[in-house]
């Protein structure tokens, strides 16, 4: 074989390798511009779905409604989502947004909104009652409140802790002067601060663990909710604290249809365990939209007794 006709076939293989890879790489950029072309969608479909569910969270409010937050056991995220739905609805409302945990232990709302409370129960009772505030500036000022925050109290284990009554009298004067009122409580339903906020709530959430055991433990605690009387709006929350379980999310997504409670889902967000303060910035769109997501059904539930469609 001649060197020119070596060089020919030389030639004819690289320009074919060239035109492979060139292939190759023009598919490579249809499949990029393609999904550039997907995520493009998704974020400008983003603004707008983003102020619908904004709109639920603004509901107005003619008199104060309470929210209980409550689970079947601890660990399960209650103090994460009562802390995630609070900031929601302070940023986006005009009047006032409190979040009590009647705990008497500290919880996991210690990392994320503490350093903006005034102290624990007992003491945001007291100084409440010292204050005896006839509106909304003397409220924020007895307790350290700022505007477009939430007005926090918090767990101690630094005070006794409130009684059934106590408990009872520090929801209702938040009641007078927030449009909304988170409550965190403690888990189960024995605890006579837990039920003596359920007996006042307009509604509540109940915050489960995204697992088949978690799922049983809170329709466990639904049936002895409604079976001791507490016959009010639900919203089933699915805390997603590890990873995707897409199966167990479609049979919580059924069981709650079935008892007749509304349902959301939280995603996992490994920035909910750190030790800093919860930012809503901070977390990717979707989670945004979620988090705005279930405020909004559970204010939509605290004032007409059922989630809008």
């Amino acid at each position: 074989m001649s060197s020119r006709r070596a060089g020919d076939r030389s030639y004819l293989r690289g320009s074919a390798t060239s035109l492979a890879e060139a292939d190759e790489s023009r598919w490579a950029r249809y499949g990029r511009l393609a999904l550039t072309a997907g995520r493009s969608a998704i974020q400008d479909a983003y603004p707008s779905e983003l102020a619908r569910t904004v709109q639920g969270a603004q509901q107005p409010v003619s008199t104060g409604r309470r929210i209980a937050v409550v689970s079947a056991g601890g660990g399960t995220g209650a103090s994460t989502a009562a802390s995630l739905m609070a900031l929601a609805l302070a940023e986006v409302r005009r009047d006032a947004v409190g979040l009590v945990d009647v705990e008497s232990l500290r919880s996991g709302l210690a990392p994320s909104l503490l350093e903006t409370a005034h102290g624990g129960p007992r003491a945001s009772l007291g100084a409440l009652s010292v204050a005896a505030p006839s509106g909304r500036s003397e409220f924020l000022a007895a307790l350290s409140g700022k505007e477009g925050r939430p007005v926090v109290v918090g767990a101690s284990g630094y005070e006794k802790p409130l009684d059934e009554r106590g408990a009872a009298t520090l929801v209702a004067e938040f009641s007078r002067h927030c449009a909304v009122t988170l409550v965190e409580c403690p888990a189960g339903i024995d605890d006579e601060r837990t039920r003596a906020v359920l007996r006042r709530a307009h509604a509540a959430v109940l915050v489960a663990d995204l697992s088949e055991s978690g799922f049983r433990d809170a329709q466990a605690l639904l049936d002895a909710m409604r079976e001791q009387g507490f016959d009010l709006p639900v919203l089933l929350l699915g805390n997603e604290r590890s990873s995707g379980r897409p199966a167990v999310l479609r049979r919580a997504r059924r069981t709650a249809r079935e008892s007749g409670v509304a349902f959301e889902g939280l995603s996992h967000q490994r920035r909910f365990r750190a030790p800093k303060p919860l930012s809503l910035d901070a977390l990717p769109e979707r989670v945004r939209l979620e988090v705005f997501r279930i405020a909004s059904t559970a204010l939509t539930l605290a004032r007409t007794g059922a989630a809008s469609s």
